[in-house]
């Protein structure tokens, strides 16, 4: 960007320090040291476009700018490389066709023969580059207006000899025999692609077309741990699960952490191969991540590290993952739609790659790839130079493929637009509307024309997905599927991660008939292949997370034609706008990452009619059946077969010895209950006893990580010690104690005294929770206040960090418990997550009763309880966070392993139970004696006179 100034002013003449560009609040500035010394752009363009049309600037490189001070008006001679075809590609812009006919018959005949493409541009050999530039710059004076030579940047022109080839590796000698025979052919070829790419590469395939494998297989093939992994919050569990499934052979069920809160960051001491995390979560444990050497790290959805204008505006975790990835050995991106709207989206992504390969900055990206604008402020169109770009990544980072050229066998997708009449109340919005209140308000309108479309379509259709960004749609969606009767799913933001597999898993393949998907929530990594019928209820915000949406149905394991509805009201000055919009970012995005001219087109488009007069005619069968590796007839083992439960996914390994044999998830090893032999005798006899357990122990078990053989004994540990106090109090510390300040955003400022471990003649901090020295950057003095941003710095791990608020808050206590459980009561087995998913959902006061009474009749027995649940839905008055060992028998200042879910009317008979047998054991005997009166009397301080007859009540 600093090209634009003028010679001689690209330094400041009073402070000396060279200006940088800058978006402020008032616009495009160039700044410098001096505070009140700045450059506006404008005046910069504008003295830039003078010279350049004066003949005073001869760059390699015009910009293409648009707006009141342009230059996308000038005539200008394209120089790109084609990497794919190795050749030249010459292009005009603001040029005749015969005009630019004319100026390449003009070109010396030593450059080889011609070729016209289809879209009118020329191409030449690419060892002709710089005899053709030359030829160029000699021909520009001769044409009318000046001709203006846009060449290639030197990065670009480097990369022509660094190109490599794909080479064919021996990948059974790297890939785990399990996982090498599950790849397919085209998986093969991307992970030895990115293999010959020395393993920093962008898995930018279809959705559908297997990237999750191709990184698993990446991975295994390199070896080089620790590895990061970061994802959408939703996929954590899918993550793991596949490496479980596939990687047993050269990895632990130890060897892989899971980060689902900021309780669950590694201590020093902990040395993961595998590590796996959300964006969200990685932000707020940026210091520990950053301060660990990962040798690989792999982003799943990697189009969310997106690009703003300004590099100060990038997400925490973007900026964090970016460095973090530049830093390490090896570096995987995936992601179905490498860029969100522009090409420029693309810019983080790549130079998280291949450091400037595009530039040494974004604005430089940007001035060279891409149409921009100042207006004042700083804008980013579409790209320029798209098959430079196209054939770069491909040559040099990206690996791409279709699921039109990979999975021949995939049924077709079919898009119907729905071109609904205007509402009668409904009046177009101005096109100065706030964007978000427009947006947010649009589908009002639209109201019973949607719910009429999704009945038309429950008539139709066996199962049906229905997509909405808004909650007030989700709401509105959910009532009306309510009283229909119908058995749905619900999936958005508020929906626990550890509950959505299992609510998917029960779409897919139980009954349920309808899903409501909120489609920023749950629209990447998960699939709802059990349907072949989506209906999107209002356009999505943006492009991607449309092509998102729709691959979760079109995709692997789908066996019918999937048919996507769209909603789009006439009407609507909004609906307009915004679906134009969404086609042209789709083409722009198609043009840079396919290397072609692609449209958001509709198979089938309805006029202005009644809906039900447009509705295709369509079956719908039942999806294959899912089938896995038998073991049925493995038999003469050495020695008996171990098993284990994965604490992460709730898996089984199974072991003979010190040999790996098979992972299989609960559902999978149903298949061996009615079978014989060695193996399944074995697998039942180890389940049969796993059932017989509670279903705390259960929990217990899969936290002890311990392997197993089929006919166990295991009982958890008890507690080691015991106290009758509900909550841990911070007593009066002894010693060199300091203050931690701890100042959050959002949250109410808190102080926590800590303790001081003496180093030499200084004093280093130690955890709240276990009093171990910490690795703090800087010595601390008794009575010091430290501020800090995050309470993780008080702890050494994110297990102290858990143990020390589930003893002292009861909110802590029920998020852990809930994540341990999943809101399943230990007693009764019901769902309360469920319960509260869906009598939120009823409407009326009868609804709510009635979905009480078919999920959970033992309510009745507590009205109390049961007219609660029915006035105020909340999680608080449906399951209780319980002490299995009572606080009164010194089961107090729990850990998670003393807690337990209990739906509260399960609570409520365990409440009154222990009152009974408190009661009881409390008047069994009478003190007679003096002295016994008096250890009573210390036992039970009062204030008033201890008397016999206060003691037998």
């Amino acid at each position: 960007m600093e090209k634009l100034l003028q010679k001689g002013h690209e330094c400041c003449f009073d402070c000396g320090s060279r200006r940088s560009f800058r978006i402020s609040r008032f616009g495009c500035v160039f700044a410098c040291c001096c505070s009140n010394k700045l450059l506006d752009v404008q005046s910069v363009l504008q003295n830039y476009v003078e010279e350049v049309c004066k003949g005073m600037r001869l760059n390699e490189f015009l910009p293409v700018v648009s707006g009141r001070i342009h230059t996308d008006k000038f005539k200008i001679a394209q120089v790109e490389l084609d990497f794919a075809n190795k050749c030249v590609c010459l292009s005009f812009r603001n040029t005749s066709a015969l005009d630019a006919l004319e100026i390449v018959k003009g070109l010396p005949h030593t450059l080889g023969e011609w070729l016209m493409t289809a879209e009118g541009d020329y191409q030449c050999s690419i060892d002709a580059l710089d005899f053709l530039l030359h030829e160029l710059r000699m021909a520009s004076d001769t044409v009318d207006g000046f001709l203006h030579v846009n060449e290639p940047s030197e990065s670009c022109r480097e990369a022509i000899t660094g190109i490599k080839e794909t080479k064919e590796f021996p990948l059974e000698d790297f890939v785990p025999p399990r996982l090498l025979a599950a790849l397919h052919r085209h998986q093969v070829y991307g992970i030895c692609r990115a293999l010959s790419l020395g393993g920093r590469v962008m898995f930018a395939d279809e959705m559908g077309v297997g990237k999750t494998l191709q990184a698993i297989g990446t991975l295994a093939a390199v070896k080089a741990y620790p590895a990061l992994i970061v994802c959408p919050a939703a996929l954590r569990h899918m993550w793991v699960e596949e490496l479980e499934k596939w990687l047993m052979d050269t990895l632990s069920m130890d060897d892989i952490h899971v980060i689902t809160s900021s309780s669950g960051f590694l201590s020093l001491k902990d040395d993961p191969k595998v590590v796996v995390t959300s964006f969200h979560m990685a932000s707020a444990l940026a210091t520990h991540i950053r301060s660990r050497q990962w040798e690989t790290v792999i982003v799943d959805e990697s189009h969310i590290l997106h690009t703003t204008v300004d590099e100060s505006g990038d997400a925490r975790y973007t900026s964090l993952l970016c460095e973090v990835g530049k830093r390490s050995k090896y570096c995987i991106l995936l992601t179905g739609t490498p860029s969100l709207s522009t090409p420029f989206d693309l810019f983080n992504q790549v130079d998280m790659l291949s450091p400037g390969l595009l530039g040494s900055s974004r604005f430089e990206f940007a001035l060279r790839y891409c149409r921009s604008e100042f207006s004042p402020y700083f804008k980013v169109l579409e790209c320029t130079r798209c098959v430079e770009l196209h054939s770069l990544l491909k040559a040099t980072c990206m690996i791409r493929r279709m699921k039109s050229e990979t999975l021949a066998d995939l049924p077709t997708k079919q898009r119907i637009i729905l071109r609904l009449p205007a509402a009668k109340t409904f009046f177009p919005q101005r096109s100065t509307s706030i964007f978000q209140k427009a947006y947010a308000e649009n589908w009002i309108a639209n109201r019973e024309k949607i719910l009429e479309t999704v009945d038309l379509l429950l008539s139709k259709y066996a199962k049906i997905v229905l997509f909405a960004h808004h909650i007030s749609l989700l709401e509105t969606l959910t009532i009306h599927i309510n009283k229909k009767k119908l058995t749905w799913i619900r999936i958005d933001g508020s929906t626990p991660m550890n509950s959505r597999q299992e609510l998917l898993s029960s779409f897919n393949n139980g009954d349920i008939c309808v899903a409501i998907i909120g489609i920023t929530a749950c629209a990447v990594g998960i699939q709802l292949t059990g349907a072949s019928c989506a209906l999107f209820t209002e356009l999505p915000p943006d492009v991607t997370w449309l092509q998102q949406a729709e691959d979760r149905l079109h995709r692997p394991g789908q066996t019918r034609c999937v048919v996507l509805y769209y909603i789009v009201s006439t009407g609507s000055f909004f609906d307009g706008t915004h679906f134009l919009r969404l086609s042209n970012s789709f083409q722009a995005i198609r043009r840079v990452t396919d290397g072609e001219d692609s449209s958001l087109i509709a198979s089938y488009e309805t006029s202005v009619i009644s809906v039900c007069d447009t509705l295709l005619e369509g079956e719908c069968s039942d999806p294959g059946a899912y089938h896995t590796t038998s073991f049925s007839n493995m038999t003469g083992f050495p020695a008996p077969l171990r098993f284990r439960i994965s604490h992460n996914t709730g898996r089984i390994h199974v072991a003979c010895e010190d040999k790996f044999l098979t992972s299989m998830s609960p559902k999978e090893a149903q298949q061996y209950w009615s079978q014989s032999g060695d193996f399944c005798e074995q697998l039942r006899e180890f389940l049969t006893n796993v059932d017989m357990l509670t279903t705390v122990e259960r929990r217990k078990l899969r936290v002890a990580a311990v392997w197993l053989t089929s006919n166990f004994s295991w009982r958890p540990e008890e507690p080691r010690w015991k106290t009758t106090s509900r909550y841990t109090r911070d007593d009066l510390l002894l010693g060199r104690v300091f203050f931690w300040k701890v100042s959050r955003r959002h949250f109410p400022e808190r102080v926590y005294r800590g303790l001081l471990a003496p180093s030499g003649s200084r004093f280093i901090p130690t955890c709240l929770e276990c009093n171990s020295v910490l690795a703090f950057p800087s010595f601390v003095s008794p009575g010091d206040v430290v501020p800090i941003e995050n309470d993780i710095t008080m702890f050494c791990s994110g297990a102290c960090r858990s143990a020390f608020y589930v003893k002292r808050s009861s909110s802590a206590a029920r998020r852990g418990v809930q994540e341990a459980d999943r809101g399943i009561c230990s007693v009764c087995q019901v769902d309360c997550e469920l319960i509260y998913m869906l009598v939120s959902a009823a409407g009326s006061r009868k609804n709510r009763e009635d979905v009480l009474e078919k999920l959970h009749p033992q309510l009745r027995h507590h009205p109390a309880l049961f007219n609660r649940i029915v006035e105020h839905p909340t999680p608080g008055n449906i399951w209780n966070a319980d002490h299995i060992l009572p606080v009164s028998q010194g089961g107090g200042a729990a850990n998670i392993d003393n807690l337990q879910t209990l739906c509260v009317a399960c609570h409520a008979d365990k409440t009154s139970k222990e009152a009974k047998m408190y009661h009881k054991h409390s008047t069994v005997g009478s003190q007679l004696t003096t002295v016994a009166m008096a250890s009573v009397h210390f036992t039970y301080p009062s204030k008033r006179r201890v008397t016999a007859a206060r003691l037998c009540t």
